[in-house]
């Protein structure tokens, strides 16, 4: 998929020619991600937050007016399942019962990825866009617990990632953004509200 994902950007950027010089640009946006763990709290005390707050820095060339192609850092977050002695969770069809208290288990995802947008003006300042990309991702899982030992499990993976959004511009530099965009990781589907701006130069 590596391999693929390079050949297909430099042959892209290799056929096709910018219609103006210098249409470079960076952004950053906040994002809300959302998923379904799979996991039911069933019995006890035991909490799971499906919602987590993350960032995403990007840079980008307009290949030709309305399309573009950029590149990204994301960081999706934590997602919390925390629970005491005696709480029982069912995860995947099956029962998991708590062994100690304080037991929290965080799971972190961060990751680089490609998008490539098509716009389409609706104004002179207002426009629509759809993306699609691909996003290399690192997930990384620690649960602790009282008299526990710390046990983190990792795993990568790449997956593809749709989505469409709106533009405004605020200025003939900058532009205010709003987006929402679909992906999976490990099977689980995941959802990301996106507000940022961007800087042309």
């Amino acid at each position: 998929m590596k391999n693929f994902l390079c050949v297909f950007i430099l042959g892209f950027i290799v056929t096709t020619k910018p219609v103006q010089a210098g249409s470079w640009f960076v952004g950053a946006s906040t994002l809300l991600v959302e998923t379904d763990t799979g996991i039911t709290h069933i019995l006890g005390n035991a909490t799971i937050e499906e919602e987590s707050a993350g960032y995403k820095v990007f840079f980008g060339w307009e290949i030709i007016d309305n399309l573009s192609i950029e590149g990204f850092y994301a960081d999706y977050g934590d997602f919390v399942l925390t629970g005491n002695r005696g709480a029982i969770v069912l995860i995947g069809g099956d029962y998991y019962s708590f062994n100690a208290n304080n037991v929290k288990s965080t799971t972190s995802t961060t990751g680089f990825g490609v998008n490539v947008k098509y716009g389409l003006p609706v104004s002179d300042d207002f426009d629509i866009y759809a993306q699609l990309g691909v996003f290399s991702w690192s997930l990384e899982q620690t649960t602790t617990g009282s008299g526990l030992r710390a046990v983190k499990v990792s795993d990568t993976g790449e997956s593809a990632t749709v989505g469409v959004g709106s533009s405004y511009s605020l200025s003939e530099q900058f532009k205010a953004f709003l987006s929402y965009e679909l992906t999976k990781i490990n099977g689980r589907d995941i959802k990301v509200t996106s507000a940022g701006v961007s800087f042309n130069f």
